[in-house]
């Protein structure tokens, strides 16, 4: 089935649109965190401030400084290394996922299409983790 250059247009530009939309999302969220908690904002040294608006996290950091960076974890876990106690906070990221193929074959000049559809399993992928040690940033990793 051939699409026309305008409805080509059409999804390239919704799809664009869409995925503008969602790169806002983390840093409006951020900035509510931030607007949503003041006191723990001005805390902050100026460097840690700036790192927080821009969604970064540094060692030495503190957990609240990390919330507002990055929010809540996903998921978090505490034990021991060494003697040492730590906590660690994992970030997910959760998608859905797709299976596709070939359908179609009738009529004298037959008809085949492509498909794709939405299953109802969604996906876990680790984006990052921060280990803290004494309430303050050990260690993080993000995901590439």
């Amino acid at each position: 089935m051939n699409k026309s250059p305008l409805a080509r247009t059409l999804a390239i530009g919704l799809l664009l649109i869409g995925v503008i939309s969602l790169s806002n999302c983390a840093s409006d969220s951020r900035q509510k965190r931030i607007a949503k908690n003041p006191d723990i904002f001005g805390q902050l040294s100026q460097d840690h401030q700036q790192l927080v608006q821009q969604g970064q996290i540094s060692q030495g950091m503190n957990k609240k400084a990390v919330y507002l960076a990055w929010g809540d974890p996903s998921r978090s876990s505490k034990g021991a290394d060494d003697g040492a106690q730590f906590e660690k906070w994992y970030y997910y990221i959760y998608s859905p996922s797709y299976s596709g193929g070939l359908y179609g074959g009738y009529g004298h000049r037959g008809y085949y299409g492509t498909s794709i559809t939405r299953t109802s399993d969604y996906r876990s992928e680790l984006q990052a983790q921060v280990e803290f040690r004494k309430g303050r940033v050990y260690n993080w990793e993000n995901a590439r």
